[in-house]
């Protein structure tokens, strides 16, 4: 059975070293702007020639796909947004000059960053400088997994502070992971494996989790507790013996996905992470191609996890999608192994009764030469994404690593070794900053009122009337409804006219031009006469024709309240 590995140790063997609306240090849109989608050139070089809307891979299967994902996007990423200009008294600013940017997504785009290069390099580098300018969210690719985590704990530490610091929201991958000759498992654990120590893999995996958890509260909000545990699970293998079928693990006594050990696991994570730390489950093959037992394995995982009281926050689908997936032991020459749209549509779908963030963690696209060319990639990411960031339930889309000098097949999907573009960028930063990027301006309505559609994130609102601007920032995060913002300008806002009066009584006046009309008589004076004539008329027509300027209360009614209203004013 072909496999797609999460990833390979580092060469040599060497160990590796929020919320995510915030206050941006980072511009990242301003890179954008000067790296392609607007022209101009950076760090990076000119930007790479974008495959044309043309030959964006549409399976033939699904000759609507694209316009059922974006109308999925408009009822999914965006929102209403209401922006009302008023006065320092309140009062609109009607024909005021209305801005919106958007600063920052909502949705998590990000990478997996290798903390051992990142070492190598310095602030301003290529591999530094690409990561904030490109993403919102990150990963270590290796650095947290259990053995380079010992190994090398300060480097993991510096690379995940300066991945906060650059204001990226960071995941937590792995606690604990159950393959053997990539790395990621302690020698003593190792050893412990290699010798059917039971009691020795329980408690150094037990106290790994809740060390591990407690060291990064407060900057990884996030830990996958267990990764590939359908397909790799060498520590249960050790702990349970024959109870488990290495060759055919569906067969056996205790499967390695619900096995109680998972759900200790799991329940150890529970408890250090408490309500402020998500936890969650990642695997592969259940959308990477046509693999018949990935995706109710998958379900009877969570659901077992479940059923044993642990609460899970987020469910990752790994994605690394081969040039020909297909049935297991096949090599297609066509590409409709791959899922279409609506087949990964619909795969997701059958994991949202479980309450959980549904998240791409490692897409990337493998298998060199089987590829047409890097447009055929691009093409498919274009479609990878706009599903992605369509569904309902899905939360991130994250790359395993963006540049071939480090990623695990030396494919990344943004750049080649020499830092030269590939067309993948093209589309990742023209979706991600171009065409899901809220940039409208405006007039407001004679009410001090703009309204248009923004894509749910950060923003700031500019308003500017009589040479006076003010911003304002808002967060658009509820796609059901319609966020309002109010911007205040120090301008001089607009007055409602002065009203023309009741037309009954004949001759009544205001006194005190508050717009309330109390001298009922016309004698210029408010007195009893005046509370009696109202008292006399109050549910007569001409009296409920004319509530606006009786109304002394101010519940906007005409009865018997606004009467004693007014006699207390005599």
């Amino acid at each position: 059975m072909t496999e797609t590995p999460d990833t390979h140790a580092d060469a040599g063997g060497a160990a590796e070293g929020t919320e995510r609306l915030t206050d941006l240090d980072v511009d990242r849109r301003s890179f954008v702007k000067s790296a392609g989608v607007a022209g101009g050139a950076t760090l990076l070089g000119a930007s790479a020639t974008p495959a044309s809307a043309e030959t964006h891979w549409k399976d033939r299967r699904d000759p609507d796909w694209e316009q059922l994902a974006d109308q999925r996007i408009a009822e999914n990423q965006t929102s209403d947004l209401e922006v009302v200009v008023e006065d320092p008294e309140g009062r609109p600013i009607p024909n005021a000059d209305v801005s919106v940017e958007m600063t920052e997504h909502d949705y998590g785009f990000g990478t997996a960053v290798n903390a051992r290069v990142w070492d190598q390099y310095s602030d301003g580098d290529q591999y530094r400088q690409v990561i904030p300018e490109l993403f919102n969210t990150a990963v270590l690719e290796n650095g947290h997994k259990w053995k380079f985590w010992e190994d090398n704990t300060d480097r993991a530490d510096r690379c995940t502070e300066w991945l906060v610091d650059h204001d990226l929201y960071v995941r937590g991958h792995v606690c604990v992971w159950g393959r053997t000759g990539v790395g990621a498992i302690p020698n003593d654990v190792q050893t412990a494996i290699d010798n059917g120590d039971a009691e020795t893999i329980k408690q150094r995996s037990t106290e790994h989790i809740e060390e591990i958890i407690t060291h990064y509260e407060g900057q990884v909000d996030e830990w996958e507790i267990v990764n590939e545990a359908m397909h790799h699970f060498a520590m249960q293998k050790a702990i349970y013996g024959d109870q488990i079928d290495s060759e055919e693990p569906w067969t056996g006594d205790v499967l390695p996905w619900t096995s109680d050990q998972l759900t200790d696991w799991y329940e150890t994570a529970q408890n250090v992470a408490g309500e402020d730390i998500d936890i969650g489950v990642n695997d592969f093959n259940t959308l990477e191609g046509q693999w018949p037992y990935t995706e109710g394995r998958y379900q009877s995982q969570i659901e077992s996890l479940i059923d044993d009281g642990i609460d899970i926050d987020m469910i990752g689908f790994q994605s690394h999608v081969g040039a020909r997936s297909s049935n297991p032991g096949e090599n297609n020459s066509d590409p409709d192994g791959r899922l279409t749209y609506s087949e990964i549509n619909e795969r997701l779908s059958n994991f949202t009764d479980y309450d959980a963030d549904l998240k791409i963690t490692e897409f990337d696209m493998y298998n060199g030469s089987d590829w047409n060319g890097q447009d055929e990639r691009a093409d498919l990411m274009y479609t990878w994404m706009k599903t992605a960031y369509g569904h309902p339930n899905v939360t991130d889309f994250i790359i395993w690593g963006f540049w071939d000098g480090r990623h695990w097949e030396n494919e990344a999907p943004f750049f080649q070794d020499d830092w030269s573009e590939k067309p993948a960028l093209d589309v990742w930063k023209n979706l991600v900053f171009d065409e899901w990027w809220t940039s409208e301006s405006g007039t407001a309505d004679g009410s001090g009122v703009f309204v248009t559609s923004a894509y749910l994130g950060s923003h700031e609102i500019t308003a500017t009337a009589d040479g006076e601007s003010s911003t304002t920032s808002v967060e658009v995060t509820d796609s059901s409804g319609t966020t309002q913002v109010t911007v205040t300008v120090d301008a001089e806002g607009s007055v409602d006219p002065t009203p023309e009066g009741p037309d009954w009584p004949e001759g009544a006046t205001d006194p005190d031009d508050d717009g309330l009309y109390e001298d009922l008589s016309g004698d210029g004076e408010l007195n009893f006469p005046d509370v009696n004539t109202l008292f006399q008329n109050t549910d007569s027509t001409v009296a409920q024709d004319n509530t606006q300027y009786y109304d002394f209360d101010g519940d906007g009614d005409l009865d018997s309240q606004d009467v004693l209203a007014l006699f207390e004013s005599v």
